[in-house]
Order: C-alpha cells, then sequence, then structure tokens
C-alpha cells in the first residue's frame, strides 16, 4: 500500500503517461496480492501462496504491455483494465462463495442475510413509527453483530 501511496503521489506531482507508469505498477500488485490472499484465506493457502508470484507477474506484464504500446503511439491499456476489472469480479466471487477461516471475515455475509431478511418481514423495527428499512432500522438490527465472540 505504501508504494501504491508513492507511486500515485508521483504522477500526480506532474502527470504524464511516463508517470502513469508507476501509479498503476504498484496499483496492480496491490490488486494481485490481496487476490491471492483472499484465495489463501478462502480456498487454500497453499493455493494462494502458489498463485502470488505468477499473479504479481501477470500483473506486472499487463503494465509494462501497456508502457511498451504506449511508447510506440498505440497505448493498449486494454490488458491492464480487463486485469482490474476482473480483480474486482474475483474478489466478490471468492467472498461470496468460500467462507473465510477467520472469526469475523463473514460479518459482510452475516450483514446482507440480515437485511434480506428484514426485507421480507422476518426483522421488525424497534421503533413501530420508523420506517421499515430506514438506515437506522438497520443499525438497531445489526448492532449484535459486535458482540459475537
Amino acid at each position: 500500500m505504501a508504494l501504491t501511496a508513492l507511486g500515485s503521489s508521483y504522477y500526480h506531482l506532474a502527470p504524464d503517461n511516463e508517470r502513469l507508469f508507476w501509479d498503476r505498477l504498484p496499483m496492480t500488485i496491490a490488486f494481485m496480492s490481496l487476490i491471492a490472499a483472499q484465495i489463501s484465506d478462502r480456498v487454500s493457502a497453499r493455493t494462494g501462496l502458489a498463485l502470488l508470484l505468477p499473479m504479481l507477474l501477470v500483473g506486472a506484464a499487463s503494465v509494462i504491455y501497456w508502457r511498451i504500446t504506449e511508447r510506440a503511439g498505440v497505448g493498449n491499456v486494454l490488458p491492464y483494465g480487463i486485469l482490474q476489472g476482473y480483480s474486482v469480479v474475483i474478489l466478490l466471487l471468492l467472498a461470496a462463495l468460500f467462507p473465510s477461516r477467520y472469526t469475523r471475515g463473514n460479518d459482510l455475509r452475516d450483514i446482507r442475510r440480515l437485511r434480506r431478511r428484514q426485507a421480507h418481514g422476518d426483522i421488525r423495527s424497534a421503533d413501530p413509527g420508523r420506517r421499515r428499512g430506514s438506515p437506522a432500522d438497520t443499525r438497531s438490527n445489526i448492532s449484535w453483530l459486535g458482540s459475537r465472540a
């Protein structure tokens, strides 16, 4: 994350395509590392560690490819864009399909279930005058999440 801050700061001091490389490279390293960490947590530690280096290389290659094509006057950012876009999709799928091994890793899933139950009327508001589904209603109904061990 520190590299992302440094790369982004360097780029934004004097934005141009040469400096944009140093903005994109650390972000790609962070995204690929995050995916590998989620695979380690939710699928298999061995698989996540085995995929870390290849994912970092593919991520760096997408940025390097963009830079080479940019210098050649073509500027093909498509591989980088696809990689970043699908990174988010993969993270969401991992979170939705594989439970976390850690105690608090599934809190987001619990909140989603609670909202669904609330929408179907299974959970009532603490204040009968309050409209069901309001943000305050949600907070009162999910306060038990913070008290779990």
